[in-house]
């Protein structure tokens, strides 16, 4: 496992990825997770924290990077800010 998808609801538990998925976060707060070929996106007050384990980073590459603090998400998707 690679990461763990946290959501903004109290009772979930986190979501596990494997070290073959991806995960990005744009200016705005989006996630995107692309997993089994298949990308979704999350607005930024839909989910709370990625948390990386195997020195997983964000997007594509395998090296190692500096740690990637936790983000959180801020505001809905689409609206102003």
């Amino acid at each position: 496992m690679s990461f763990v998808l946290n959501l903004n609801d109290p009772t979930d538990s986190g979501t596990e990825f494997s070290d073959d998925d991806q995960f990005d976060i744009d200016a705005s707060g989006t996630l995107t997770i692309t997993a089994a070929g298949e990308v979704t996106y999350f607005a930024p007050t839909y989910w709370r924290a990625i948390r990386t384990r195997n020195d997983h980073k964000p997007g594509p590459s395998k090296t190692k990077a500096p740690a990637h603090p936790v983000r959180t998400g801020t505001g809905p998707l689409g609206s102003p800010s």
